[in-house]
């Protein structure tokens, strides 16, 4: 195959001056997760305690991104305390389970380089 100043100017004015001019290779397209912001770098923090004021340990608890139905789950520990990192803002709701049965849920909305923070009672339902 001969190489030509043609050729060379075809391959310039096809590829490599469009990726340039867009910033990206062609047919290539931004991840999705489906939450507001492109950034995961907010934070929900909290404490499980029980109805009388106790911090609960080993407490289950689950947080559930409302917009793509994703679940991640953590343990409170010694201190009942629990923390999910590196999240997109966007609305989620905390779910929490104990030992006992006792529960609690809170909904939190959530903004981009944010840290929330919550206290959830867990009870006994019935």
């Amino acid at each position: 195959m001969r190489i030509t100043w043609r050729s060379i100017l075809t391959v310039l004015l096809t590829v490599v001056i469009p990726i340039f001019v867009v910033g990206e290779t062609p047919g290539t397209q931004s991840p999705s997760s489906g939450a507001t912001s492109t950034k995961h770098d907010a934070v929900i923090k909290g404490t499980v305690i029980s109805a009388n004021g106790k911090h609960l340990k080993k407490a289950h608890v689950t947080l559930v991104n409302l917009s793509t139905e994703e679940k991640t789950e953590t343990q409170t520990d010694k201190s009942g305390r629990f923390q999910f990192s590196e999240l997109f803002s966007g609305q989620y709701r905390l779910e929490v389970k104990t030992e006992r049965g006792e529960t609690a849920s809170d909904e939190v909305s959530l903004g981009g380089g944010k840290t929330v923070v919550r206290k959830l009672v867990a009870k006994r339902q019935g």
